[in-house]
């Protein structure tokens, strides 16, 4: 085998030569370095399951981030675009990412997940993570959690930034996308509906592995995800979960309830 671009760039030319003019270029050893660099994984007891999380960044505010669809802590960290996302975001913030119930790293599970389960294991990675109030940003699917975790413990959010979200879910064209690209999951195809701009045949084959590991057909199915099931979402914003503090009649939350919503973009 050829090896990987850093043992071929170790390699000598010939017998007796030190190696130095093969000396690995910079990037691709910071590339290396970092990406070895995963931080430690820890697990946040909640309702029945044990979730997975991370902690990086020294910044002043904590920031919580929801993921979307499907996850996986280790495999993401291996993404020089994802790792550039995060560390932009560890310049302002502590930053804590968690795999979702059913996804990644965290316990799997076999029944599906409800919105106030989805809202508990949410508080128990910020209990664990040593957080008591964040800014929690929340990303397609994750989005309605973070709506939900917000209108159920307000003092613990700073803000709210959601992005390719809706409380309402996904409209029907992109649901039939959606269950097609599951009837062939593992294929990488998720790519197509995520970030269409990557999905070209380099980047399937690592977005088929990260499809695998990240959920199993069973769990990727729109039910299992909550994607049919907005409702939930959708009471907590508007107060029918027996809070008497909020007008169930009215379609947003009262104003000392309400945080920003920033960078949203309907998918």
């Amino acid at each position: 085998m050829a090896g990987t671009p850093v043992d071929r760039a170790r390699k000598p030319s010939a017998a007796g030569d030190t190696g130095a003019s093969w000396r690995v270029p910079s990037a691709v050893m910071d590339h290396v370095c970092v990406a070895r660099r995963v931080p430690p994984t820890r697990y946040a007891q909640s309702a029945g399951a044990k979730i997975a999380f991370q902690v990086s960044g020294e910044g002043p505010c904590d920031l919580v981030f929801v993921p979307g669809l499907v996850s996986h802590l280790d495999l993401q960290w291996q993404q020089p675009s994802y790792r550039r996302f995060v560390t932009a975001l560890e310049h302002a913030c502590r930053v804590i990412r968690f795999d979702k119930r059913g996804t990644g790293l965290s316990d799997p599970t076999d029944a599906l997940p409800g919105m106030d389960e989805r809202v508990a294991d949410l508080a128990a990675v910020m209990d664990a993570a040593g957080s008591q109030a964040a800014v929690v940003f929340g990303v397609s699917d994750g989005g309605r959690g973070a709506i939900a975790f917000a209108a159920a413990h307000p003092a613990r959010v700073l803000g709210l930034i959601l992005y390719g979200t809706s409380y309402r879910g996904p409209r029907p064209g992109l649901l039939r996308r959606y269950r097609s690209i599951v009837g062939r999951w593992g294929e990488g195809r998720l790519l197509e509906l995520v970030a269409p701009s990557l999905a070209g045949p380099g980047n399937r084959d690592f977005a088929g592995a990260f499809e695998r590991a990240a959920a199993s057909p069973r769990l990727a199915r729109p039910g299992a995800l909550g994607l049919l099931r907005p409702r939930e979402c959708r009471d907590a914003m508007t107060g029918r979960n027996n809070d008497p503090s909020i007008d169930g009649n009215k379609r947003s939350m009262p104003e000392h309830r309400r945080c920003a919503a920033v960078s949203t973009h309907n998918r």
